[in-house]
Order: structure tokens, then sequence, then C-alpha cells
């Protein structure tokens, strides 16, 4: 590398470049670079491990960062800091080794390294996605106590929780809370309250947080437009969740791959085939690649309204794309063509999915001897 060019390596060139491989997801790459060090007769920093431990736990390697940090604290000249605390306890919280989190959590406090409130955001947030309320209020307490500020991420976090678990009224107590602290809400906490709001049905309540949304100058963003579309569209109300999808692009909102699913499912639900046919082409334009969902939701479309050819090339389409069928998608076309009377066809989607290796499940010989059947029906008359 630089030895060849006569450039001696020093910590300084070598940390930069361990930062951007960790930066750009080439985490192996940082930490081959790392062991090179001695070579170069350059000593790792704590900042170096500090930055590879976070892209480890990030990564979803927290058995790795929890080596490389055994590593690191095992050599007298490094002292772990809260950073480096805080990215393990985050990457712990996240694989749901909550009680390992905790542990950790207690042996930073024992080596006189004070939480922040990043620390405790990680731990309260693992805590609530498995429904550890004691625990959870012990610790947001405690955090308080300590004279450090829930900030916005931290409200968000139990708004969310609280929200996931059905528990709207404490949702809004504790919104109302936010307020009077003097923080201020931002689209996350916004989203958790409408996507609640919406599940319940409660359309008023939603147009007053969106509106509210609007008048504090906040944007909404694509997961605000996605979550309204989707419950609209659930519940059969498509003038509204076009009017929507439309408002969404006037406003620079470009949709993504969730907003086209839910409309191109809608449409086709509601028997707009049509439409659903010309959003389904205009992804493309945008950008955005045809994923399976999309493909078998315009397939059950075209069966619903037997056009079973069009579903057919639909199909083979997908697949020259090289998207895999799901056995659902199987499932739609089989119970479409035996509908239609052409059993033969199904029978041989029948043989197909095996070897694919998709296995037929009760639905799939529900959908193939219901074919049968109504083609004997039909022979008979």
């Amino acid at each position: 590398m630089t030895d060849e060019a006569g450039i001696q390596p020093n910590m300084i060139i070598c940390g930069t470049l361990i930062t951007g491989l960790c930066r750009i997801g080439e985490v192996g790459l940082a930490l081959g670079l790392q062991r090179k060090l001695e070579k170069w007769n350059c000593k790792a920093d704590a900042l170096s491990y500090g930055v590879i431990i976070d892209a480890l736990c990030k990564g979803g390697s927290v058995d790795q960062a929890l080596s490389l940090f055994s590593e690191m604290i095992n050599d007298s000249s490094f002292v772990a800091d809260v950073v480096v605390y805080s990215s393990l306890i985050d990457g712990l919280c996240n694989s749901g080794r909550i009680s390992e989190a905790i542990r950790l959590f207690d042996e930073m406090a024992s080596h006189g390294i004070p939480a922040n409130a990043i620390t405790y955001n990680s731990l309260i947030h693992g805590l609530c996605q498995y429904g550890q309320w004691k625990e959870t209020r012990k610790y947001f307490d405690e955090m308080v106590d300590r004279g450090i500020s829930p900030d916005v991420v931290t409200f968000n976090i139990l708004i969310d929780s609280l929200y996931q678990e059905g528990k709207m009224e404490e949702a809004f107590k504790l919104f109302e809370l936010v307020i009077k602290l003097g923080t201020e809400p931002n689209i996350v906490t916004y989203n958790s309250l409408i996507h609640g709001l919406c599940q319940n049905g409660q359309w008023k309540e939603t147009r007053k947080y969106y509106d509210e949304i609007v008048d504090r100058g906040i944007s909404p963003n694509v997961i605000t437009f996605n979550i309204l579309i989707d419950s609209l569209s659930k519940e059969g109300k498509m003038e509204e969740a076009s009017e929507l999808f439309e408002l969404m692009i006037k406003l620079g909102k470009e949709p993504d791959i969730v907003t086209y699913n839910r409309m191109i499912d809608c449409l086709c639900l509601t028997n707009r085939l049509e439409e659903a046919v010309i959003l389904f082409d205009s992804m493309v334009d945008k950008g955005l690649e045809h994923d399976v969902f999309n493909f078998s939701v315009l397939i059950n479309g075209y069966c619903k309204s037997c056009r079973l050819d069009e579903a057919m090339q639909l199909f083979r389409k997908m697949q020259q794309k090289g998207l895999k069928p799901t056995k659902v998608t199987y499932n739609t076309l089989i119970a479409g063509l035996g509908q239609g009377g052409r059993v033969r066809a199904a029978q041989n989607l029948f043989n197909e999915m095996q070897s694919y290796g998709q296995s037929p499940d009760l639905v799939t010989y529900i959908a193939l001897l219901d074919g049968h059947c109504k083609t004997s029906i039909l022979t008979r008359r």
C-alpha cells in the first residue's frame, strides 16, 4: 500500500481509513487494517477500537464487538469510555440480550463512568421492546434523578412502545408531558400517535394531529403518508387515499416501494385494476424496482377479473426478472386457473412449484381440488 510509495503509515492516516471503512460498511477491512498496525510500528488507539466496535454492533456482530472490547480493556493503556459502552449496550439490546446489556450498564457504573442520554435511551428502548415496563420506569426515573434530561428520542421510544402495546391513553398522556416540559416533538413522535389513532379508526383525532404537524412547521415525511394511505385504503376509502397519494407527490415527498405496494393492493381490491396497472408500470420511471409483493398483488387482480392470460404473462415476466414466486403467488394462480376451467394449466403450476422448492399447503390442495370439481361439473352438463 503506502509502503510501496515510500510513505510510512501513521496512526492518523490509519485511523482516518478505519473510520472511513466503517462508515461505508466495510468493517471487515477496517478490522484487518487494525491488525496490521503493529507491522507499521503503529498502535491502535481507543478511537479506532470504538469506531470498529460501534460498526460491529450496528451490523449485528455483537459477539465480535464484545471480543474486541475485551481485547481493548485488557490493555492497561486503554480506558473504555461512555461512547464504547453505549455502542455495546445498544447492540446487545437490539439483539434481545437485555440482561447482558444491564450487566454491562452496571459494570460501566462500577468503573465510575457516568451514563449519558444515549446510554439510557438504548437501554430504555431495549426494555420497551420486550414489555419490561417496571424496569423501563426504573431507568427513566434514574435518568431524571441523575440530572439527565430525557430528550425527544427518549419520549419517542416510550410513546412508540406504548402505541405498539395498544396503550394509547398512556401514550397521549406522555405526549402532553412532552409539550409541558417544553420538549419539541418531531415527526417521529407524531407518526407514532397518528399510527395508533389510524389503527383505532379515530379519523377526527388523526386529522387534528396531522394539522398540528403542519401548524408547527414540521414536514410530514414518507412514513406519515404511508401510515395514512395504508389506513385509509384498508377501510376502503380509496378516493381519500388517492388524493393523499397525489398530495404527497405535490409536496415533493417521493413515494417509496411501501406506498406503491399499498396503493396497488387496494386498487386491485376495489376492482380498479387498470389504475393499478398504470401505477405498477410507473414505478420503473420513478427508479423503483418491482418486487414479489406487487407482482403477486397484480397477478391476483388479474385472476379476480378472470384475465388469466395476462396473469400468466405477468407471472412469467416476474420469473424472467429473477424474482422467485412465493407459495401465495402459486396458490393465487392455481386457484384462478382452476376457477377458469384451466385445470391442466393449474396442475402444471402445481408440479412446477414443487420443482422450485415450494411445498404445497392446504390452500394449494383445496384450490386444485376445487378446480377439478368445477371442471367435472361443467363436463357433466
